[in-house]
């Protein structure tokens, strides 16, 4: 399934430029809902809380744009074999700093997603947060699905949180100003949020304090429903898509093939075939 992008959705490059220390300091709070939302995260593989009580080897999962490795470690933490990739060199850095503060040993790579070569090295591959079809030419976001593909052993399974177009649709624009920790003092963050139709969802964070406009961190992405993301995983590889999709890591259900519109989460699950 191809589909197409709006003309004018965003320069081609423009996922390399915002995903820097503004931007871990914007979503520091985050780092507040990782323990829960790694407990949902597992609990939608099917996987323990905790692989430290299985006789077998724990299994091997991929954090996918894992950012500064929230997930990432909170599974490394309860006995998971995890590598943690990501673009962007300030994240990885950032997530091997805790990694090491908490005597964990997981493996980095700081790499785009697309130029990935793993071959049958993992049971899981999980992409959370919104970091999935930044591509804005649609091959190559189903490229990256193959990849993904490949990457499974027979039977593994890639767990891919989007947001909800529904939900965002509803909600439209607004802006909000707030304030972020920046060393020892803090800055005012103007936080003005556009869709400009159901296909796109644009943010942008401008800091009030600083003189040039180039420090503003633009986020785009690209709005999937269910039939959207069925069709593109569904089309390109063997995926099995499962017929549930939920709306949160707390196990709410979006009655599909509707989208609730009071959910903001759309998190889906597929299931590489065992060979014969």
């Amino acid at each position: 399934m191809m589909m197409r992008r709006p003309n004018g959705f965003a320069a081609p490059d423009w996922y390399t430029k915002p995903f820097n220390q503004d931007y871990m300091r914007i979503y520091a709070y985050k780092d507040r809902t990782a323990e829960d939302e790694t407990d949902g995260i597992l609990r939608y593989l099917g996987f323990p809380k905790s692989a430290d009580r299985s006789p077998r080897p724990s299994p091997r999962i991929l954090d996918l744009a894992c950012g500064w490795g929230r997930h990432s470690v909170e599974l490394a933490r309860r006995g998971y074999r995890v590598t943690g990739l990501d673009l962007s060199s300030a994240m990885i850095e950032e997530a091997a700093r805790r990694a090491k503060d908490a005597n964990l040993s997981i493996d980095w790579i700081s790499m785009d997603m697309i130029d990935m070569t793993f071959n049958s090295e993992f049971d899981a591959v999980i992409n959370i947060f919104t970091s999935f079809g930044y591509y804005v030419n649609e091959s190559q976001n189903v490229e990256v699905v193959n990849k993904v593909f490949a990457a499974l052993v027979p039977g593994g399974k890639f767990l891919l949180d989007l947001d909800n177009p529904e939900y965002f649709v509803r909600r439209a624009q607004h802006t909000d100003r707030f304030r972020v920790r920046n060393g020892p003092s803090t800055e005012s963050v103007l936080k003005e949020e556009f869709l400009t139709w159901k296909r796109e969802r644009r943010v942008t964070y401008s800091f009030l304090d600083r003189d040039n406009r180039k420090d503003d961190l633009v986020l785009r992405c690209y709005l999937y429903d269910f039939d959207d993301i069925k069709g593109l995983i569904e089309s390109s590889t063997a995926f099995q898509l499962h017929d549930v999709a939920w709306g949160d890591f707390e196990g709410s259900e979006h009655p599909l093939p509707k989208l609730s519109d009071d959910l903001s989460r759309l998190i889906v699950l597929a299931t590489k075939p065992r060979t014969k």
